[in-house]
């Protein structure tokens, strides 16, 4: 098991609160959790060979194989990217904040997951490792919400939804399912065991993607 910046666990019955993901709630490492990533000298990310569920935050990603659930909440702005390779069980969740790399260059080497474009080749990498393989794997999209009335912000979702959408195609790579757009945040979870990926919303009832 590889952990860089372990995603938490929850504990039975619980369930995680989380703010909509908007650029006004970007979080920056902390000086003790930067020098714990550069120390490590290694993309953030949680591998898993056990089955758990595992919650993946903001500017976060893992991957988990065999049995496992991961699950990621308040896709307001933010992407949420599954990716899942059938005949090796492996699954793979990335919570992207924000589009591009060319923002902040230093927290792109240390939270890659934080962008699109650097985002998408962490999860790849990640699913790599526990071996799949990403031309067979199928990946599906969820997020890129309009959350606030300023005119600037309600561009980020969809800039957000675009820029995965290149990355992904970039790696030669197709999406094969999309729950974008809207008003309302969302949470995403797969099943690595079964490949099944849900999604939430407030009200709403649940549907598979």
């Amino acid at each position: 098991m590889l952990d860089a910046r372990r995603p938490r666990r929850v504990k039975p019955g619980e369930t995680p609160r989380e703010q909509a993901c908007s650029p006004e709630h970007a979080p920056t490492p902390g000086p003790e959790a930067t020098s714990r990533i550069t120390q490590r000298k290694r993309p953030p990310l949680y591998l898993s060979t056990q089955a758990s569920m595992t919650v993946v935050g903001i500017s976060d990603l893992a991957a988990v194989s065999k049995a496992g659930r991961l699950i990621t909440y308040a896709l307001g702005s933010c992407v949420g990217v599954v990716g899942y390779d059938e005949r090796a069980r492996v699954a793979g969740l990335l919570h992207v904040l924000l589009p591009h790399s060319d923002a902040d260059a230093e927290r792109a080497v240390l939270r890659p997951a934080t962008y699109a474009d650097t985002g998408i080749p962490a999860l790849l990498l990640a699913m790599r490792r526990l071996g799949a393989d990403p031309q067979t794997s199928r990946f599906r999209l969820a997020g890129g919400a309009s959350m606030l009335k300023s005119s600037a912000t309600l561009q980020v979702g969809q800039r957000n939804v675009l820029a995965v959408r290149k990355a992904i195609g970039k790696a030669g790579l197709l999406v094969q399912g999309e729950a974008v757009g809207g008003t309302q945040p969302r949470t995403m979870s797969v099943d690595s065991q079964t490949g099944l990926v849900t999604i939430a919303s407030p009200g709403r009832p649940e549907v598979v993607l």
